[in-house]
């Protein structure tokens, strides 16, 4: 995220460019927050920060990022991985959400009953 862009700078390593530096809506639950994320940074490293950031469980095999298409109707979100982070753009809304692995684990039998919510990469 770009605090880290900053230490990267005072370590002596190159700042991301502002074409790297996006600013997104970012849901956590109910609050929404405005953010600016490096666009080029890992996900799992995104994931990461934030969790510590909101003070989640820092296991980040519990979590992933996706895009909000729509908020009245979640089927149509999208869970970003590697080949699709080029869609977290600027003006965008992104939500921490359980990973698909957690949700399937939370209640298998539900998983199986209701239509998939959303494509997984």
């Amino acid at each position: 995220m770009l605090a880290d862009a900053e230490e990267e700078v005072a370590a002596g390593n190159s700042r991301p460019s502002s074409k790297e530096i996006v600013s997104v809506a970012l849901k956590v639950g109910r609050r929404t927050e405005l953010k600016k994320l490096t666009a080029t940074q890992p996900l799992a490293s995104t994931i990461a920060e934030l969790c510590e950031e909101f003070g989640l469980d820092p296991n980040m095999d519990k979590y992933s990022l996706q895009l909000v298409v729509s908020e009245e109707d979640e089927s149509h979100n999208r869970y970003l991985c590697e080949d699709s982070r080029s869609l977290i753009r600027d003006g965008c809304i992104i939500a921490l959400v359980h990973s698909p692995q957690q949700e399937v684990s939370r209640d298998p039998l539900t998983c199986h009953l209701q239509p998939s919510p959303t494509k997984d990469c």
